[in-house]
C-alpha cells in the first residue's frame, strides 16, 4: 500500500503549521498499514515545495520510524473496537457511494454527465460553510489566528535556467535519435488508440524509439479529441 498526505489540508497561513499536519497524516497511514509513505510539503499551498520544505517531509518519516518504534508493531491498531466500528462505517458508506456510481450507469457514465463532479462539489461546499460557520476549526485560518508574530514562509521561485535545460535536452533528445523508428512508432501507436486493442504496449514501444511525451498527447488528441469536464453549476 502507498499512501501520500492530502496536501489539500495544508494552508497557505501559518504555514508552519502544517508540519504538525503532516506528521498526523504520516501516523495515521503507518497505524493503517502503508509500505510507502509519501508526505506532503509544508509549504505546497504556496507553490511546489522547496528543498527545506522536502526535507521536512523525510525527517517526518525517519521520526516516526526511527523514535516511535511504531513500525515495530504488524497491526498496532488491531483488536481495537472503536478501529474497527469506524472502518465499518467507511467501508459501508463507500460501498453506498460505489452504488449510486452504478446506478448513474457507471463510472464513465456518471463521469460524462458531470454527475460525480457535482458530488464532488457538493462535498467542498459542505466543508467551506462547516469552516465559514466555526463547526470545522482550521487552526491559523479560521481559528486562533491573532499571534502576535505570525510566522510565514517564502514559496518556492524556481530555477532560473530550468526552462533553457529541459528545452535543450529535448532538442538533443531529438536531434540524436532514429527519426524513422520515432515517427513508425508514433503511426503505430496511432493505429492502435484507433482499435479496441491495449494502447500501453505500443506507448512502452514509442518510449523506447525515444517518442517524446509531447509528441504522444498530439496522437491521443488526434484520435480521443479534447475532454471538456461537465461542470454542472
Amino acid at each position: 500500500i502507498h499512501c501520500v498526505t492530502a496536501g489539500s489540508r495544508m494552508t497557505y497561513q501559518q504555514p508552519l503549521n502544517n508540519i504538525v499536519r503532516g506528521t498526523v497524516m504520516a501516523l495515521a497511514g503507518v497505524l493503517g498499514g502503508v509500505q510507502s509513505l509519501g508526505v506532503s510539503g509544508y509549504d505546497e499551498a504556496l507553490s511546489i515545495p522547496s528543498e527545506h520544505a522536502h526535507q521536512m517531509s523525510v525527517r517526518i518519516q525517519q521520526i516516526l520510524q526511527e523514535e516511535t518504534n511504531v513500525t515495530a508493531v504488524t497491526d498496532p491498531l488491531g483488536g481495537s473496537w472503536y478501529v474497527e466500528a469506524l472502518t465499518a462505517e467507511l467501508v459501508e458508506k463507500a460501498w453506498g457511494f460505489f452504488e449510486e456510481i452504478q446506478a448513474q450507469g457507471g463510472f464513465l457514465a456518471s463521469l460524462d454527465s458531470g454527475w460525480l463532479h457535482e458530488k464532488a462539489a457538493e462535498n467542498q461546499h459542505r466543508e467551506f460553510m462547516a469552516q465559514e460557520t466555526g463547526e470545522q476549526v482550521i487552526v491559523g485560518v479560521t481559528a486562533h489566528t491573532d499571534d502576535a508574530s505570525p510566522y510565514e514562509v517564502d514559496g518556492f521561485m524556481g530555477v532560473d535556467d530550468a526552462f533553457d535545460v529541459a528545452l535543450e535536452r529535448l532538442e538533443e533528445g531529438r536531434r540524436t535519435r532514429h527519426e524513422a523508428g520515432a515517427a513508425d512508432a508514433l503511426r503505430q501507436l496511432e493505429r492502435v488508440c484507433r482499435s479496441s486493442d491495449n494502447i500501453m504496449p505500443a506507448m512502452m514501444d514509442a518510449l523506447e524509439a525515444e517518442v517524446t511525451l509531447g509528441e504522444i498527447g498530439d496522437v491521443w488528441r488526434d484520435v480521443f479529441g479534447d475532454w471538456a469536464t461537465p461542470i454542472q453549476t
